[in-house]
């Protein structure tokens, strides 16, 4: 379905990158390939290629349903991942980004909090 909305494979080169690319790496975003594929359709593509197993169509059965919803104009099953949860399956694929960003963040608090009880503590002494 990627190729034929878009006019070329999800991903490309050797097998073993090929291989490589489908465990780790998201395809392209369809639209960002051609703005005219329908948002929809898109979404429904996205599905399918899903990493996570729970997130793809359980059946080809409920994928052909959400295409025949498609092409009667209702709404589709299918729903687009918002912001927060596609950074969240980035960070998860990425453990080492994930845990600087938490140290990082920790690190930012405790040096607020710090600063914070310094300058009571300035006022407190007079």
């Amino acid at each position: 379905m990627y190729e034929l909305l878009t006019g070329q494979p999800p991903f490309a080169g050797d097998s073993a990158l090929i291989v490589h690319q489908v465990i780790h790496t998201e395809p392209r975003m369809p639209r960002k390939l051609d703005v005219t594929i329908p948002r929809d359709l898109e979404t429904i593509c996205n599905k399918a290629l899903a990493k996570e197993p729970s997130r793809r169509y359980p059946t080809a059965q409920e994928m052909a349903v959400d295409l025949r919803r498609y092409l009667r104009g209702d709404p589709i099953i299918a729903r687009r991942a918002n912001a927060l949860a596609k950074s969240w399956r980035w960070l998860r694929r990425r453990p080492a980004v994930a845990a600087v960003l938490i140290l990082s963040l920790a690190v930012l608090f405790a040096g607020v909090a710090i600063a914070s009880l310094q300058k009571k503590n300035y006022r407190l002494q007079g």
